[in-house]
């Protein structure tokens, strides 16, 4: 391998590292806009849609699948809602996940779903 050929496969991976990085400082903005563009209160349907996963009246159903499992609510025109920061952190719990953030809240959850969360 000569030195220019080196040189530009030095140069090469330069450019893949700068991309990479460009390509992570976007996802981060956008996700930053995300958090920033939601209300300050929101409400179960709002919170379901952003989660997806589940249907809104398995949701309403069961409240322990609920942000804070059903608790730390507050009304805000007669709607339960839930601060942003709450329903963020909840937006990534999964079933596998659920036990220990119902523990979290002082919920107890469903023997079936407590199994999952083993899994």
């Amino acid at each position: 391998m000569n030195e220019k050929d080196y040189q530009l496969q030095v140069l090469d991976l330069k450019i893949s590292q700068a991309i990479a990085l460009i390509k992570e400082n976007r996802e981060l903005e956008e996700q930053k806009d995300f958090f920033n563009n939601l209300p300050e209160w929101v409400t179960l349907d709002t919170a379901c849609k952003l989660k997806g996963g589940g249907a809104l009246e398995t949701y309403r159903a069961k409240l322990f699948l609920q942000p804070c499992c059903g608790t730390n609510a507050q009304y805000v025109c007669g709607r339960k809602s839930w601060h942003k920061q709450d329903v963020i952190e909840w937006l990534s719990v999964t079933d596998h996940s659920l036990k220990a953030y119902a523990e979290k809240y002082g919920v107890t959850i469903p023997a079936n779903y407590e199994e999952r969360s083993k899994q």
